[in-house]
This record gives C-alpha cells, structure tokens and sequence, in this order.
C-alpha cells in the first residue's frame, strides 16, 4: 500500500499536489461542520429533559447567553432554526466538495491512462515483439477504470477518518473515559477484522486481475480468428472458455464485495454493544437520570455517525487492498518502460540522404536467443539505387530492413547515411522512409484516412492521396465505389481484398513522398496480373527513391540494381569468424 501511495505522490503534478492540500483543508472544515451538527443537538436535548440544565452547565449557559433568547422555549426554537442552517449548509458545502475531488480523480485518472498510453506507444520496437496486445489493453482498461476508484477510496477514506478522530476529540472533552472506552472497542474490532482479511483481498485482487486478462485475451483471440474458428466449427470451444473465466470472476468478485460489506456488520453489533455496555454501566452507578439521558444523547448522536464512518472506512480500505495487485503492475510499467532513445531528436541536424546508405558490420540478436540473427552485416547502397533482400525464411530479411528503418538498435555496427549514424536522430530518419510491411494495417476508417495514416484530417491532401492511389495502382478500383475515398472498409480492411489490402499500404507508404522505400513482401498478396502492374509502377520510381525490396518471387526482384542472399551472407561471416 504505501508503494502505490509513493507511487501516485510521485506522478502527481505540482498543481495536483496543491489540490490534494486544498481538499484536505476542505475535509477539515466538513469534518467540523459535522462536528457542529453533532454538538447542537445537545443543547436540544438538555431543554427538552431538564430546563434548569441550561443554568447548570457551563457550555450550555455560554451558548445561552450568545443568542440571549427571550426563554427557554425560544431558545429551543432558535436552536432548531441553527441546526437546520447549518445541516444546510454542511451538506451544500459537502456537494461542492464532492463535486471538486470527482472533477480532480477524473484529469488525474485521465492524465495517467495517458501517460501509460504514452509508456506503451513511445516505448522500443522490440518490445512490441515480446508484448501480448490483449494484455496492453487490459492494463490500460485497468489503468482506467480502477485509478479514480482508487483515488477516490483514497480520499474518501481520509474523509472518514477525519470525522472520526474530531468526534472522539469531541467525545475525549465531554466525556473522557467513555472516550477512552469507545477508542479501545473500535480500534480491537477494526484490527480483528483488518488483519484476517488484508492477505484475503490481497490475493483476490491479484486473481481478478489475472482473469481480466485470460477474459480479454480470449475475446480478442476469438473476434480476430472468427473466420477460421467458424470454419472449423469451434465457437463452442471459446464460447465455453469465456463462460469459465466469467463465472470465476463472478466468484471472485462475489468474495470482494463481500469482504467490503463485511466490517460494516461487525461494527454495527460493536457499536450497539458498547452503547448497550455504557448505559449497564451508568445504571449501575446510580448516574442521575438527566444526566444518563444527556451523556446519552451525546454518545448517541456520534455513534449514529460513528458507525457508517468506521464502515466506510473499512469499505474504502477493503477497496484499495483488491485494487493493488492491479495497479502496482501497471504503474510499475510508467516507471520501468524506457521510451525509445533518440538523443538528437530535439538538436541534432536532420539526417539527409544524398549519396549513400552504409550497413557497416552490422550485428543483432533478439532477447532471449543465444544466436545473432545478423552477424558482421556489411552493405553500402548508393542514392537512388534498388536492392533486393532475398533468402530462406527466417534468414534475417525482415529484421534487416526493421534495423535500416531504425526500428531495431543493433548489437553492434552500425547504419550510417551519408555518414551519418541515423540512430544521431531517428526521427528524422525515418520522415525519409515509406514503409510496406508483410501484414498491412487498416483501420476501420475510409480510404483515404487510411492512406494519410497519422496526419490531422484538417492537414490531409486529397491531391497527394488521389497521386499516391494512383501509383499503388488503386485508382481504377476506387472508381468503382460510389463514396470514392471516402467510403469505410471495415475492421482491418474487411470489405478489402487482400490485394486491395495491399495496395493501400503502399499507397499509404507513398503519400508522403519518401526518399526511401522498403517493401517487405509488399507484391505477396498480389495476384499475377496485378503484380506486373505494381511492378511496372515501381519500375517507374527506380532511380528517384532508393529502394529495400523483400521478396520471395523473382519477378519482383529482377529489375533491382543488386539482390543480396541475407542467409548465404550471414553464414559466410559466421564461417569467416571460425
């Protein structure tokens, strides 16, 4: 608990840590008003009894004599219009206050799934590689949902606390060593009831989580794979395993929520007990009865209060315990999760390319394997000039081209452009490349959004998208649909070809007019037909764009100024090594 309290101090602004000082200042004078409210039916309950009380006792003569009534009964009558003020008041006030700490949970809840949107997104390539995307989105779901539940308990929890240290303080002043035996029941009860379930939440919290992400992973595994699963005959498979994970979490949570409930019942008999206890007690030594009846009143009223105070307290604890497992993983991950270093994004020159690109002795092995997939890899491409990577699969083609697009930090070696080491500043390195991955990416969006991927919609050029379109040859096929570029292709291009698919990342790789092309596998969902006409396109861009071309078929690679077996190159500077 108090690494999460350290944790959620630490990635609190400057501004939100004055607000969290303001609302405490704000909890204190509730607490007081609560206070207030408490302390003014005393003086109603003594002129009800005993009139000749308002004479006998010290606090309530004062309280007379600041309203200097005209009797006793216009006191009373005056009283009750004060009570009914400040009860107004207090719970006008505890409006506004509840309406200030939402407003604040919520930006700073916002603030952080932000910042762990942040984490993830801006975080190396490579660890994209070993992350499971469903696991990212429930953590970022959890991140979401559970902080301000978190924050919230948190503040309310010291909401309660505070009216309750002011209510014994009030309780300590009138009657000290009922005080004394009030503070040592609550305090056994709620450490009886703390400690047995502190492991018990603990441990749900963590099982809850842990099913959030089978159940998510699940879900996602299945609406990906629906058409193969419904091929297959196997929706009962999935459909079955989403319904075991949904009743254990509804087991479990069924035990959190009662393990919130449950100190409110215990405390409630405590509570009852004790007044029950005070009253045999004062009985037995033969208290006077107004006296009894006043002592009583006061003990009663706190205690009305007292009870859902300890309550709630014990519920908000209980919340935050269930809530940790959680949270402390994922806020572990904005501490742990390095951005992406690019040391001169900010002030070194941009990276230009006007006569060559250099591999020099270039090495890297992914995390957790023994062997490089690239060893002592040297290549130089002049401007302008088409190379093609070819090879078994598996050889390292993809992840060569991921390391000249500074995707990937190599080992060791290095990628220089016209000398330069572009790792001197990534970002505007890679301004210079379109890139067309084996699986293209599509959002269920228009066309045209799809191929300005990333640009503001109020900065989209139609004319470079119709010009991009036309050299991914799209054009022809675009006017076949009545809403043009603007029609929606559904999730990952569903109402798309795979060519079609296809056509669109190159498009999209295009628009932006690179200096650089890499095409990894860009003609392999391509029909015959349609392959010699992107081959005929891309013949048209050799020598204005220097180009990185993956592929397996020769027709694609032929026209390339070099084809180079990445397999056959490696193997050979593994044998040199020897």
């Amino acid at each position: 608990m108090r690494a999460m309290l350290k944790s959620i101090w630490k990635h609190s602004t400057r501004k939100e840590r004055w607000i969290f000082y303001l609302l405490l200042f704000l909890m204190f004078i509730a607490a007081n008003m609560e206070l207030l409210g408490i302390g003014l039916l005393l003086p109603v309950v003594a002129v009800l009894t005993n009139p000749e009380l308002l004479h006998q006792n010290y606090f309530l003569e004062l309280i007379y004599r600041v309203l200097r009534p005209e009797s006793p009964r216009s006191f009373l009558i005056v009283l009750c219009f004060l009570i009914t003020g400040v009860f107004l008041v207090k719970n006008l006030f505890l409006i506004f206050m509840t309406w200030f700490q939402t407003a604040m949970i919520y930006r700073k809840s916002t603030r952080m799934t932000d910042q762990l949107f942040r984490t993830y997104i801006f975080a190396p390539y490579a660890r994209f590689l070993n992350w499971n995307t469903s696991d990212l989105l429930n953590r970022l779901h959890a991140l979401r949902d559970n902080y301000n539940i978190f924050l919230l308990s948190l503040l309310m929890l010291l909401t309660e606390l505070l009216n309750v240290i002011m209510i014994f303080a009030m309780f300590f002043f009138f009657v000290p060593l009922v005080t004394l035996i009030l503070l040592a029941i609550s305090l056994l009860i709620s450490l009886l009831i703390y400690f047995p379930l502190r492991t018990a939440n603990n441990r749900l919290g963590q099982d809850n989580f842990t099913a959030g992400e089978e159940q998510y992973r699940n879900e996602l595994q299945t609406l990906n794979g629906i058409k193969e699963i419904r091929i297959h005959g196997s929706e009962d498979v999935f459909a079955r395993r989403n319904l075991d994970i949904l009743r254990r979490m509804n087991v479990i949570r069924c035990r959190i929520n009662l393990n919130a409930q449950l100190p409110r019942f215990l405390l409630e008999v405590a509570m009852v007990c004790s007044a029950m206890l005070l009253l045999f007690l004062y009985l037995m030594f033969n208290t006077a009865s107004t006296s009894i009846i006043l002592k009583l009143s006061l003990i009663g009223a706190g205690i009305v209060r007292l009870m859902p105070a300890l309550s709630r307290i014990q519920y908000h604890f209980t919340n935050m315990r269930h809530l940790l497992f959680s949270l402390d993983s994922v806020c572990g991950d904005m501490d742990s999760i390095p951005a992406e270093e690019d040391p001169g994004h900010d002030n070194a020159p941009a990276i230009t390319l006007e006569r060559e690109i250099s591999v020099e002795h270039l090495t890297f092995s992914y995390e957790g394997t023994s062997r490089p997939v690239l060893h002592d890899f040297s290549l130089t491409v002049p401007v302008n000039s088409s190379v093609a990577f070819i090879g078994r699969t598996g050889c390292g083609k993809t992840t060569l081209a991921d390391l000249i697009a500074g995707l990937l930090t190599p080992d060791s070696g290095r990628i220089l452009a016209d000398g330069r080491n572009i790792h001197e500043n990534l970002r505007s390195w890679r301004s210079l490349i379109g890139y067309v991955p084996q699986d293209i990416y599509i959002m269920d969006d228009t066309i045209l959004n799809n191929v300005a991927l990333g640009i503001p919609p109020e900065q989209v050029s139609e004319e470079k998208v119709a010009e991009a379109i036309r050299m991914a040859q799209l054009d022809d096929f675009i006017r076949t649909l009545p809403d043009g570029l603007r029609t929606v292709v559904g999730e990952q291009g569903a109402r798309l070809s795979g060519g079609q698919r296809q056509r669109i990342g190159i498009a999209r790789a295009l628009y932006h007019h690179p200096r650089i092309l890499i095409l990894d596998e860009a003609t392999s969902a391509l029909d015959n037909e349609t392959e010699k006409a992107f081959i005929d396109a891309i013949r048209t861009l050799q020598g204005k764009l220097t180009m990185f071309i993956i592929a397996h078929r020769l027709t694609t690679t032929r026209d390339c100024d070099k084809i180079i077996d990445v397999a056959v190159q490696t193997e050979r500077n593994n044998l040199k090594d020897k």
